[in-house]
């Protein structure tokens, strides 16, 4: 595979200058059954499918409060943000079978507009070029 085809970002690529005003997490947590990416919802923390992914099953774990660093986080709320970082790979590695996944934890308050969402750790599957890891070049991701 030399180019990802991903035509479902064309509504994100040419309407990125709009933005939603508030919290795009906390409005996810409001969209109604069946038009809702969120998969899973915990106590303290849930996943939510990114819209525009490069590559299907980009998930994102989002604690519900909003802080601004990783270290903020209370043990309870960062157990189950772990928690189910971990279930969000094992039900991907079920359900794509990728080569591997890219983990990357967002806290920048800079990407989202609204109240400083910080920490969100995305779960991405990943998929080799080549099966010889010598000439490994990961595809998708993040």
């Amino acid at each position: 595979m030399d180019r990802l085809w991903t035509p479902w970002r064309l509504a994100y690529v040419t309407e990125a200058s709009v933005s939603a005003p508030g919290c795009i997490f906390c409005a996810s947590l409001s969209v109604p059954d069946g038009e809702s990416l969120v998969v899973h919802v915990a106590d303290r923390t849930f996943a939510v499918l990114n819209k525009f992914p490069y590559n299907n099953g980009h998930l994102m774990i989002v604690p519900r409060r909003h802080v601004g660093r990783l270290a903020e986080l209370e043990p309870p709320e960062l157990a189950e943000f772990i928690t189910l970082c971990q279930l969000g790979e094992r039900v991907l590695a079920r359900e794509y079978a990728p080569h591997g996944f890219n983990m990357v934890a967002v806290k920048d308050t800079s990407v989202f507009e609204g109240p400083g969402y910080a920490i969100v750790k995305g779960v991405s599957p990943k998929y080799l070029r080549h099966k010889d890891p010598k000439l490994h070049h990961p595809v998708g991701g993040l």
